[in-house]
């Protein structure tokens, strides 16, 4: 599963990646992981799968680079998970923290503001644990 996993980043940064365009025009700058939270589920499959979960530096960077932003949260949009990844980012000159789920959303807080973000196409699903792409449509 690693092996798979790493063949697909290192495939999505070295050809596909460059060839995307993106409508999130945000420059964020990871300036902190803190790593990751687990909220509580009768799931087995799906915790085990969550404690398994790690994205390194360079993943949450592409995946803020893949991602499109939404007005609202797109709750509705993606997969639920138990467990998201957290930490901080710069945005604006400001340091904002992240929140990034097992199902693809990203959320982006600082002070009273929220950025939400989507990683929604199929060159995402590498990074989550559950489906991206289409996840929610029928």
């Amino acid at each position: 599963m690693n092996i798979k996993k790493n063949f697909k980043t290192l495939l999505i940064s070295t050809i596909i990646f460059p060839t995307l365009s993106f409508t999130n025009n945000h420059k964020i700058e990871i300036t902190q992981i803190i790593g990751l939270r687990l909220s509580d589920s009768n799931d087995r499959y799906i915790m085990e799968e969550c404690k398994r979960w790690k994205l390194t530096e360079e993943e949450i960077d592409n995946i803020f680079k893949m991602s499109n932003e939404y007005e609202y949260n797109p709750y509705h949009s993606f997969m639920q998970s138990p467990c998201d990844i957290k930490g901080k980012a710069k945005l604006h000159h400001e340091i904002w923290d992240f929140s990034i789920t097992g199902g693809g959303i990203i959320t982006l807080t600082h002070q009273n503001k929220e950025i939400y973000l989507g990683c929604d196409i199929l060159v995402c699903e590498p990074f989550f644990i559950l489906p991206t792409f289409n996840a929610m449509e029928p």
